[in-house]
Order: structure tokens, then C-alpha cells, then sequence
């Protein structure tokens, strides 16, 4: 209970008319205490109560960015319509906001891939809230068993890294042998990841599944983070185009769209790249990728989406 009056406090104080200060200061003494106690709370997300960490700053994001990772629904709404039978896997699915938000409006089946140890109870117990759900426990790679791995813990989310000395093991799987394991969702049209850096290893792993069924995809584009998996951004787009993926949608990481780019236009996405380099701040990109089957969901959604973020922001 005093976890839960923590989180509401916090949530009250971004919207009360108090200074910088004291919102800071609260939320300083907050980052201390859940170094050394995280429990658990509650959180309405697209009208469904979700289970998660305190430290976690997905309530905060939401409060403060009104269209951060808003665009999931109507895109799924979108796609529905082209695609009646809609399925969505969702790699990275922490602790199923995505999936709520993609089944906000309609209860389509998504198959959640989490391999976290520290956020899987938090899934697994908001499985029962989210209708249609499916859950594989693993991390996606390029290849399948348990590999040594680092986990750098941080508020909501993790990476991880190679270490031979590592004392403990976490699974790792192709989206080849997960989709074997869960044959019904080989088909599906929608694939998200956010993985911290490896959206570029997750993506590769998945290029059958890509080149066979052509999804729309939703992933997200550190150059540093990926930089660090041994992955280049320009690389990850080059490797899109060469399965036919021709138009790219790029949100900021608040939420708010950005641009669409063709493939004929990778010089925009250097200039993005670049730009991302040479910043001093934290940024990355969501990027939704059309193939050219879906050229007709793209051209829709585009407009759609620039109205939705210019009238959500009219006063």
C-alpha cells in the first residue's frame, strides 16, 4: 500500500502546480529508495490495471509525453482492417503495455517474447488481464541454448551482454524455432521489438519470417545502443530494403512523428543518424517499416497520423 501511494504521489505531483524542485527532489529520493526496494504497483493502462515495479517510468512517460507510444493502436486498427485475422508478436514485451495498447480497441492474439528474469512475474501476471496472450520465456538471437550473459538492470527495462564468466545463463532462441513452437503466429502481420539495442539481432534473426510473410514492423533505433551490439543503423535499414521494405515512418522517442522516408531516401535517415551521434542528449527513433504489399496502409496511416499528433496538441 505505501508502494502504491508512492507512485500515485508522484503521479500528483507532475500534475499539481508545484516547482521543479520539489518534483525533482521526490523524484531523486524515489531512484534511492527503489535501489534497495521495488515493489510492486498498480497502473491503468489503456483501460486495463497492469502490474509493475515502482521504479519503473512507464507511468511517468505517459503523463508527461501524451503521445508517447500512441501510435500502437490505431496502426493495429489500421492493419485490422486490411487484415482481418490480425496476429502480433511482440518482442521485448516487458510487462505487456504494448500489448495492452496494441488490444485497446480490438482483442487480436499477440504472442509476448520476454526473456528479463526480473520483469517476467510482472507479465506473467497481467497475462490474465489482456485477453488473448501467448508467452515465450527467452531472449531472441541468432542462435538457440543458454548463452552467458551479463544483465545491466536499469528502471523498466535491461541489456545484456556476452560474458564467459557470467555465473548464471539466460535462454536464447531464433524467431525460426519460437515460430515453431507457436505455428499460429507464423503468419503475423504486425512485429514489434524493443530490446534495448538488439532490434538489429532480432530482426536479422527473424529475415525467413520477414521475407516470407512481410509484417509491418515497429522497432526502435539507438545508433549508440546499437553501435554497441556490433550493429550500424545503416546496415539495419540497408538490410530492410534488401527484403522490400520501402517506407519508413520515424516518431521521436516522446512519441511525436517525425517524418516518412522511402527507400529512395536513406540520405534522410543519415542525416537523422548523424544528428542522433552528435547529440549530447538521450535519443532514439521508433521507426514503423511498410513493406511494399502494405504500400496502401502506409500512404493511410501517414496522414492520419500527422492530424492525430497536430489535433492532440491543439489546445
Amino acid at each position: 500500500m505505501i508502494a502504491q501511494q508512492i507512485s500515485n504521489l508522484e503521479l500528483f505531483l507532475r500534475r499539481a502546480k508545484v516547482g521543479e524542485e520539489v518534483r525533482s527532489a521526490f523524484g531523486r529520493s524515489k531512484r534511492w529508495l527503489t535501489r534497495w526496494w521495488d515493489p510492486a504497483v498498480s497502473r491503468e493502462i489503456a483501460n486495463v490495471t497492469l502490474s509493475l515495479p515502482l521504479s519503473h517510468p512507464l507511468p511517468i512517460n505517459l503523463e508527461i509525453f501524451p503521445l508517447y507510444d500512441r501510435q500502437i493502436t490505431p496502426l493495429v486498427a489500421s492493419l485490422r482492417k486490411k487484415y482481418p485475422d490480425l496476429r502480433m508478436i511482440d518482442v521485448g514485451a516487458n510487462i505487456g503495455d504494448t500489448a495492452a495498447l496494441a488490444k485497446a480497441e480490438t482483442d487480436i492474439p499477440v504472442l509476448c517474447i520476454e526473456g528479463n528474469p526480473r520483469i517476467l512475474p510482472y507479465l506473467k501476471r497481467n497475462l490474465s488481464r489482456l485477453g488473448t496472450i501467448q508467452l515465450a520465456e527467452t531472449f531472441v538471437g541468432m542462435e538457440n541454448g543458454a548463452v552467458a550473459f551479463e544483465i545491466e538492470h536499469t528502471p523498466g527495462s535491461a541489456s545484456i551482454r556476452r560474458n564467459r564468466n557470467a555465473d548464471h545463463s539466460l535462454p536464447l532462441a531464433t524467431m525460426q524455432t519460437i515460430l515453431k513452437k507457436f505455428p499460429e503466429f507464423a503468419d503475423a502481420k504486425f512485429l514489434k521489438v524493443d530490446t534495448d539495442g538488439f532490434d538489429g539481432t532480432v530482426l536479422r534473426s527473424a529475415r525467413d519470417y520477414l521475407t516470407r510473410t512481410q509484417p509491418v514492423l515497429l522497432f526502435e533505433v539507438d545508433p549508440k545502443l546499437l553501435g554497441q551490439q556490433g550493429e550500424d543503423a545503416h546496415a539495419l535499414l540497408d538490410f530492410l530494403v534488401s527484403l522490400n521494405y520501402e517506407q519508413f515512418m520515424i516518431y521521436d522517442n516522446f512519441g511525436n512523428f517525425l517524418i516518412s522516408l522511402d527507400r529512395d531516401q536513406q540520405d534522410g535517415f543519415r542525416d537523422l543518424v548523424s544528428y542522433h551521434l552528435n547529440s549530447i542528449q538521450s535519443l532514439y527513433w521508433d521507426v514503423i517499416a511498410f513493406a511494399s504489399i502494405d504500400r496502401d496502409v502506409h500512404d493511410k496511416f501517414r496522414i492520419s497520423e500527422r492530424n492525430r499528433c497536430v489535433i492532440r496538441r491543439l489546445p
